[in-house]
């Protein structure tokens, strides 16, 4: 642990949290939307099917974490953990930015860029998970502050 590290404040454990369930919830609504714009062709239009809706949503969630991470970081000193950030952020703006400009066509669901938002949304939330985990294991320890 790190001696000279700022302990994290209380209200950081809640804000991880709740990273951690956005995150995840992006996760699924990656996983889930391309089965239900085929089932719903109404929401093909909807503003949960839009990329600016996607790319807003994943620079908000990256930005919450970036922000948690550091935060915790400053206790713990487990900077490794803005690595499995990185990766994640990484992948869901490649996908947000470089990948096809229709998510989920009527007539075909793109399940590679589904499955790959998936792996990043749930990099993502695995950041938040460990460094909630690492405050909470840090808050008890000896060492640190």
């Amino acid at each position: 642990m790190n001696n000279s590290s700022a302990p994290a404040p209380r209200w950081l454990r809640p804000l991880d949290r709740l990273g951690s369930v956005l995150s995840t919830a992006c996760a699924v609504h990656c996983l889930l939307m391309p089965v239900v714009v085929v089932a719903l062709p109404m929401l093909a239009s909807g503003p949960l099917a839009s990329r600016a809706f996607d790319r807003a949503v994943c620079g908000l969630m990256v930005a919450l974490a970036a922000f948690c991470l550091w935060r915790g970081c400053r206790t713990h000193g487990r900077w490794g953990l803005f690595i499995l950030l990185g990766g994640g952020a990484a992948v869901t703006h490649a996908v947000q930015w470089f990948g096809p400009d229709i998510c989920c066509a009527k007539e075909r669901a793109n399940w590679t860029e589904a499955a790959v938002m998936c792996a990043g949304g749930l990099a993502i939330a695995a950041a938040h998970l460990l460094n909630l985990r690492l405050v909470r294991r840090c808050a008890g320890c000896s060492v640190c502050p």
